[in-house]
């Protein structure tokens, strides 16, 4: 019984702390990409070229991914 109460305050800490390091990752990313990556200049100012890039995919990437998952894994 110990060992269930146990579960209850481990897993959505787990999930809290799994999320916040993706954030943070995904955060230290953009940063770097920001600092070392290619920005031409577009109508006089400079474009992140990379940061779009990478934002997009991550916009259309991930869901179509899930939607791919979901139904692949979908009971028939």
């Amino acid at each position: 019984m110990a060992n269930k109460s146990k579960d209850f305050i481990l897993f959505p800490l787990l999930s809290i702390i799994l999320v916040a390091a993706f954030a943070v990752g995904l955060g230290v990313v953009f940063m770097l990409l920001e600092h070392y990556g290619p920005s031409p200049k577009f109508a006089g100012d400079e474009v992140p070229l990379f940061i779009i890039i990478l934002g997009m995919a991550l916009v259309i990437v991930v869901p179509a991914f899930a939607a791919l998952l979901e139904k692949r894994t979908k009971p028939e």
